[in-house]
């Protein structure tokens, strides 16, 4: 119906009003690079989140520490090692190195266990889009409170020669033959402390 159409076409360009909104927050504000940072604004065709891109098992949850939402990431129980997660590009340069910080919260009914961790990475991509290394952190493991968000803060090593963009993942690994983990985050952030920084 017509009527379904134009209110289809209004939520999409609200969405798109909302991203742009965001991003021009964090060039004159000093806020996150990143856009959508606190998951505040819903993805549409299978995307949960606006400004993110996903892999693995993804969803939302109500559970939050800053405003309505915040992501889940479970593992895909495969039998082997497994991520599921979500992330964001940034433009990026040799030498530059980036600020992560956000909250992280491992699930009280689908805890870490064994090998399974709550992980950042950085991934170094050059022209082309391959990937020519990456830093890994972990964030939670098996012997992380449960039910309860735990803040995080990482600093990047710096970009190696050839790259052209950073990669941001934030994601869950599930051991081989782990039980099913999740965790959910929220409220990240993400800046290079290249000058000009947010400081500056």
């Amino acid at each position: 119906m017509p009527h379904a159409q134009v209110s289809n076409s209004m939520r999409t360009h609200l969405i798109l009003i909302g991203l742009l909104w965001l991003g021009t927050c964090a060039y004159l504000g000093g806020a996150s690079a990143i856009t959508n940072p606190s998951f505040e604004i819903p993805g549409s065709g299978g995307v949960v989140f606006g400004g993110w891109d996903q892999f693995g098992i993804t969803g939302s949850t109500s559970t939050a520490i800053h405003g309505n939402w915040a992501a889940t990431v479970s593992g895909q129980n495969n039998g082997s090692i497994n991520v599921s997660g979500y992330w964001q590009q940034l433009v990026c340069s040799v030498n530059e190195q980036w600020r992560i910080a956000g909250s992280v919260m491992v699930s009280e009914s689908m805890p870490l266990q064994g090998q399974s961790v709550a992980l950042v990475n950085i991934e170094w991509r050059n022209s082309s889009g391959g990937m020519i290394s990456y830093d890994s952190y972990a964030i939670a493991d098996a012997s992380s409170p449960v039910g309860e968000y735990l803040s995080f803060e990482q600093i990047s090593s710096a970009a190696p020669a050839g790259t052209v963009a950073m990669r941001l993942v934030l994601g869950v690994l599930q051991g081989q033959n782990d039980p099913i983990p999740q965790v959910s985050f929220d409220q990240i952030t993400c800046y290079s402390t290249s000058f000009p920084t947010i400081d500056d």
